[in-house]
């Protein structure tokens, strides 16, 4: 029941209705009172408020009984009315219960009135409660039914019970298809098993699925398994599958054009830079790389407000601030750099602030090196440009207008020439044409009912449109107004201005699908106590996906902060918080990256940006920080590291070209053997090197080979630097990316210079001792001629013949002939 019980009385005699109040003493809850006399205060107190129940006297001045009774009913069927009265016959008092009222109680047995209230208040709130109960069970029936999202309802056993429409259409089956059977038949038996079996323990199961259904075709869900208990111990199970196949295929998507909007940004003539929410570098691309002097690795990671020097950059900082603060985009230009070192150029470009719900979330800064442009413009007009710049102080233009049908310009700055190519005087009182004209027929939609309501209201309003110019050209407009006034025909008056931001659009749209070049590592926030342990009194959920704790067992002292970081680490961690806790002026810094032990024993790296919370005494309160896993960066720069040692030191040519053989990079030893700087042949084709004494023929056996995916492997000479030629025995390779495109050419070259020179000097001295062996050859021969002929005149000198043998024998060993 309710606390306080709203009773009212109509009774026109004042002991009688003492004598009521007297007897209302006795009710065991809190009440109050209204009492009427008649029939108009009666009706004022029911339009104000329906009461609990009502206790009404027969016989009145101008109203009875049952015209009050009927009053009642014609306004609500169920609040109790009982009769308190003299006696007034059986036959009225039987007619008013059959028209509703609910008891009649004698005024001289008012001992009944308590019991009675209490009763019917009871049934009232019975009653009413029942109808509630019937209509949440409509509503949810309705919601089953009719929900977007597939709904099974399974028995304890997991057998299919019922189903909703998204169901039947997700997997193609009817409810008596599918009547005896588990969904199983869609996710396998032991799968199914296991997931109803955790749903039975845990409450409830989510799983990310694939199935056929009924059609053929391959679905993908994200399925949940709820378990669901009633008053008298009865359990269902209620499967809730979401389709997600379109998300997924647009996920895709999404990745396989991550690569285009990246290579866009790489390329485009401005520099580009983004920041975070906490105004640290995410991106910065290769113009914004040259415009600061500083790499990106440098760069990224650092804060914006400590990564650039100079004062000109303090300027651009304050700049970068306000357009934070007030959410609005800005240019800017700088006459001495804003993000770079070098005082001599000038930068132009635009401040972006990314904007979710009315909170800052990051910012795209661009800037492009317009020094050459600005200095011939000096040299041309200096007086010219100064009165330009006034003139286009403003990126837009400025206008008061008639919050009508037609948008009827009163004034329009000169801006409106370069941002419409219309002149002031066209548009101004419509007098060509109204403004309205120049908004683009697809901006129908938009929701400019609201302007006019926020007009209304007194409120500025923001908006983004198109509009065509006169050149045809859809552009992108910002626009912010203020209401001033109303003209005499009541016509609100509104200024306001409106400024071109096309280029915001364009890059936004580059951005759309390669966000995630902007966004973090999942992180973790921690908010942790002053004291020894680091206990933790405040973590986000997601804590399990990198420590592998929950948020319960840090609350509930079963693990420490301080226990989870590797041992070996702990005591520089300790080291820094003591130095930077020392320093009152110090509100937050960032450690080292270290490491942590998960609940499952494993190493993780973690980058850990600390706040530290103090009272007005500046005394420390307690710590917050972000914590994120760099594990994998850690680790890919270990590996980085390792990749690019081995080949800066590697003695052999190492060249990478892109697939039209322009070289995009090259080892300390190519320029060793070449004399080639890389700055010098960056860009350049491979055929640099060329020599002229190289046949076309093999280059473009060469060129056949690789671009059709094969490895060529050769020597050939090259040209140096100095024009030497030098010999280099080559292993040319095609890079291949996931979609097994060629992306890159990789050579690795040996110089066989010195090699071919000693195979030349060889082949020389081969050549030599060939012609030797064939002169002392020849003297041999003479030699046994000679010994012929004497053979033939000192038949019997056969002593001398002997002799002539051992010399002969001599010379043989002596050039080795045997």
């Amino acid at each position: 029941m309710k606390k306080i019980l709203d009773i009212l009385i109509l009774e026109d005699n004042k002991d009688d209705l003492d004598l009521i109040k007297h007897e209302l003493m006795k009710l065991d809850q809190k009440y109050e009172t209204r009492s009427v006399d008649n029939r108009s205060s009666y009706l004022k107190l029911l339009e104000e408020k329906l009461p609990d129940i009502i206790l009404s006297d027969y016989n009145l001045p101008d109203i009875d009984g049952e015209e009050a009774l009927n009053i009642l009913r014609e306004r609500d069927q169920n609040i109790p009315f009982i009769l308190t009265s003299s006696l007034i016959g059986e036959e009225k008092a039987i007619k008013m219960m059959r028209d509703g009222a609910n008891d009649f109680i004698m005024k001289d047995k008012l001992g009944r009135l308590i019991p009675a209230i209490q009763r019917e208040i009871r049934d009232y709130y019975d009653k009413i409660q029942a109808i509630e109960d019937q209509d949440e069970l409509l509503l949810f029936n309705q919601i089953f039914i009719n929900s977007t999202s597939a709904i099974s309802i399974l028995d304890e056993k997991g057998f299919i019970i019922s189903h909703n429409l998204a169901d039947e259409k997700l997997f193609g089956y009817t409810i008596k298809e599918l009547k005896g059977k588990t969904p199983a038949i869609f996710f396998g038996e032991k799968d199914f098993e296991i997931n109803l079996r955790l749903s039975k323990q845990k409450g409830f199961v989510k799983r990310h699925k694939q199935f056929t259904n009924k059609s053929g075709e391959l679905k993908t869900i994200d399925l949940s398994i709820i378990k669901i208990e009633d008053q008298s111990g009865r359990i269902r199970f209620a499967c809730i599958n979401h389709d997600i196949t379109e998300l997924e295929k647009k996920k895709e998507e999404i990745s396989n054009t991550k690569d285009f909007y990246e290579s866009i940004l790489e390329n485009i003539s401005s520099g580009v830079l983004v920041t975070d929410r906490n105004d640290q570098v995410l991106y910065v691309n290769k113009e914004m790389e040259r415009i600061a002097g500083v790499p990106a690795s440098r760069i990224i990671g650092q804060s914006i407000h400590e990564g650039f020097d100079g004062e000109t950059s303090v300027e651009f900082k304050k700049k970068y601030l306000t357009v934070r603060n007030s959410l609005f985009l800005s240019q800017y230009e700088a006459s001495n750099g804003a993000l770079s070192s070098n005082r001599d150029n000038i930068q132009r470009g635009w401040l972006i602030p990314l904007v979710e719900n009315n909170t800052f979330n990051g910012m795209i800064c661009t800037a492009e090196d317009v020094t050459e442009k600005v200095n011939i413009q000096k040299k041309l007009n200096v007086q010219k440009r100064q009165l330009d710049t006034l003139v286009s102080n403003l990126p837009g233009m400025a206008y008061r207008c008639l919050v009508d049908d037609n948008w009827t310009m009163l004034y329009i700055s000169d801006g409106v020439k370069k941002l419409t190519g219309y002149e002031p005087d066209e548009l101004v009182n419509n007098k060509k044409l109204s403004y309205n004209d120049i908004i683009d027929p697809d901006e129908a939609e938009k929701n400019w009912s609201s302007i006019y309501k926020a007009m209304d209201e007194g409120k500025h309003y923001e908006i983004e449109y198109k509009i065509i110019t006169k050149d045809g050209i859809k552009k992108w407009v910002w626009e912010k107004a203020f209401p001033v006034g109303k003209d005499e025909n009541g016509y609100i008056i509104t200024e306001g201005f409106i400024t071109d931001i096309t280029d915001r659009k364009m890059i936004e749209k580059m951005l759309e699908t390669s966000y995630n070049i902007i966004t973090r590592s999942p992180s973790v926030a921690f908010r942790w106590k002053n004291d020894k342990d680091w206990t933790v009194d405040f973590v986000t959920d997601n804590v399990e996906n990198i420590f592998g704790y929950t948020k319960e067992e840090f609350y509930n002292k079963k693990i420490f902060y301080a226990d989870v970081i590797f041992k070996e680490d702990l005591g520089n961690i300790i080291k820094e918080m003591a130095e930077y806790s020392s320093k009152k002026e110090v509100n937050s810094f960032t450690h080292k990256s270290y490491r942590i032990v998960t609940k499952n024993d494993e190493i993780k790296w973690v980058k850990d940006d600390t706040y530290i919370l103090r009272d007005n005494d500046r005394n420390i309160i307690a710590y917050e920080g972000i914590i994120t896993d760099v594990t994998n960066i850690v680790e890919t720069q270990k590996d980085l590291l390792i990749l690019s040692t081995a080949v800066d030191q590697s003695p052999s040519i190492i060249v990478l070209t892109n697939i039209f053989g322009d070289i995009v990079y090259s080892n300390p030893a190519f320029t060793n053997i070449t004399g080639y700087a890389f700055k010098e042949v960056e860009g350049k084709n491979l055929r640099v090197l060329k020599s002229e004494n190289m046949d076309d023929e093999l280059y473009n056996e060469l060129w056949d080979t690789i671009s059709s995916g094969k490895v060529w492997s050769g020597e050939i000479t090259n040209k140096k630097r100095d024009e030497t030629i030098y010999w280099e025995k080559a292993i040319i390779s095609p890079i291949f990316n996931k979609q097994k495109e060629i992306i890159n050419y990789l050579k690795i070259g040996e110089d066989i210079t010195e090699q071919k020179r000693m195979e030349s000097e060889l082949n020389k001295h081969r050549d030599h001792l060939e012609e030797l062996v064939k002169s002392r050859t020849a003297e041999l021969n003479a030699k046994f001629d000679e010994v012929e002929k004497l053979n033939k005149l000192f038949l019997n000198r056969e002593h001398r013949i002997n002799e002539l043998r051992d010399e002969l024998k001599k010379i043989k060993k002596r050039f080795k002939l045997d």
